[in-house]
């Protein structure tokens, strides 16, 4: 590891600096909204704090539209238009550790299975990624749990720690990394006292309040498991915990014509929790209700994904927790699980 010192006075600095050589995305509050992530404007200020809640990073990635192709018949003759973006560098700048870990959970998805998702490789080749390691945990927090959000934040290119109230400590982790700290000649060599500060903030993170063996977790979901009915019961089904997931791919897909007679096949965000997601062309529904919905989603988290990747489909963020309308908590799921089977 490398550390550097930034006085908070120099962020503007430095970001200016390495939008000459990225597109630099942040999360940034617009209007009051909850902070979302875009590319930094001069004069933005992006979000670098634990205290409120941020949009998840996927849709840079991810967008929750994105044409696939275009197919135009004209003449006799046919035409496919492939829409895989040339993407220029783009540098993610403050993920928080769940943020961070959720893209490599994207990538066993779309990048290390059978196939390669084209659209999603393409962004994914050119980001360069710069994490914010929480100060402190949020109410709803539960990466710890779940992982050691300290090793996810070292898969990252950067790292950004409160060394007090006038500077950060950033630490490279990787080559790139080691090149971001020299843009725009901002930092200085970081003293004991500012890295006694950052480990202490790192050992806090990692320390966990209540600890879920993702394997043990995964032998313990069971398809009969009775807390399923239970959680259905109260479920609106609204799916704001897959839209705020940072983990959750579900998507459809649309074709639409477009003026001058060429048909547009586009994907577009989607959830499982909605009662037609898996409804067939002749109409029938293998998940007709809330409870297989909902026993669907949770075991894809915490037992296909281990099962089948290696990785727990769930990075601890708690957006699900903290937006849920009944107020449906993720860790009493697992908690009630675990209990039943004596784990």
């Amino acid at each position: 590891m490398n550390d550097r010192m930034l006085a908070k006075s120099d962020l503007s600095r430095w970001l200016a600096a390495l939008a000459a050589e990225f597109r630099v995305v942040g999360a940034v509050s617009d209007g009051g909204a909850p902070p979302a992530w875009r590319k930094l404007e001069p004069g933005d200020t992006p979000v670098l704090d634990n205290l409120r809640w941020v949009m998840p990073p996927k849709e840079q990635v991810l967008p929750g539209y994105e044409p696939l192709f275009t197919y135009c018949a004209r003449k006799g003759e046919e035409e496919i238009t492939s829409a895989v973006p040339a993407e220029e560098p783009t540098l993610m700048f403050g993920l928080r550790p769940c943020d961070a870990r959720s893209f490599a959970v994207l990538d066993a998805t779309y990048l290390d299975g059978r196939f390669s998702d084209p659209y999603y490789a393409a962004r994914r080749a050119q980001m360069t990624t710069v994490a914010y390691v929480c100060e402190s945990k949020r109410w709803s927090c539960f990466c710890s749990s779940v992982g050691d959000p300290v090793e996810w934040v070292k898969a990252c290119d950067l790292a950004i720690t409160d060394a007090g109230e006038d500077a950060w400590i950033v630490t490279a982790f990787t080559g790139k990394g080691e090149k971001l700290l020299e843009a725009g000649g901002c930092m200085s060599a970081a003293t004991e006292a500012a890295c006694a500060s950052r480990d202490a903030i790192w050992e806090d993170l990692a320390r966990a309040n209540e600890h879920f063996d993702a394997q043990a977790v995964a032998r313990a979901v069971d398809w009969e498991e009775p807390v399923w009915a239970e959680i259905a019961g109260r479920c609106t089904g609204c799916g704001i915990c897959s839209y705020l997931c940072p983990t959750c791919t579900c998507f459809d897909i649309q074709d639409e014509e477009c003026p001058g007679g060429a048909i547009e096949r586009y994907r577009v965000r989607d959830s499982c929790q909605f009662c037609d997601f898996t409804k067939m062309g002749h109409g029938h529904n293998p998940r007709p209700g809330k409870k297989e919905r909902t026993r669907q989603r949770l075991s894809h988290k915490f037992k296909y994904w281990p099962e089948r990747s290696g990785i727990s489909g769930c990075v601890g963020c708690g957006r699900c927790i903290h937006l849920c309308p009944v107020n449906t908590d993720t860790r009493k799921i697992i908690a009630e699980v675990m209990g039943v089977h004596g784990q």
